[in-house]
């Protein structure tokens, strides 16, 4: 009897885990929360913090908007696989960026205001 059960939870698990909707516009998140790199936080005013930040190549970062304060969408020329939802956006640090300064824009599409701020990514090597 337990050697019907085992398999058959495998091929629930299995079943549920690969049936996931996922949205055509937006990047699903492909990592788990203990693989994200740098977590940062953006205040209503679209202000960064950490700003910069540092990050490595290949790493994953997620962004935070105040709760309450709108729709979040990151744009970056260093990031790859980017997607948002709600008030939190991500992307995953291209491993082909160059090294150095890097900016990014902050937008909340609900007011659809810009960021008064340009926040700064320094990706080190």
């Amino acid at each position: 009897m337990r050697r019907m059960i085992a398999p058959g939870l495998l091929l629930v698990f299995l079943t549920l885990g690969c049936c996931q909707p996922n949205s055509p516009q937006v990047q699903p998140m492909t990592a788990r929360p203990d693989q994200w790199s740098v977590v940062v936080f953006i205040d209503s005013g679209l202000n960064a913090h950490p700003n910069p930040v540092h990050v490595r190549r290949g790493a994953w970062v997620l962004f935070l908007l105040t709760p309450g304060a709108g729709e979040l969408d990151i744009q970056g020329d260093f990031l790859e696989q980017q997607g948002h939802e709600g008030e939190h956006a991500w992307g995953h640090v291209r491993s082909d960026a160059t090294l150095g300064e890097h900016h990014y824009l902050a937008r909340n599409l609900r007011p659809q205001q810009k960021a008064a701020a340009d926040p700064e990514v320094m990706i080190d090597p």
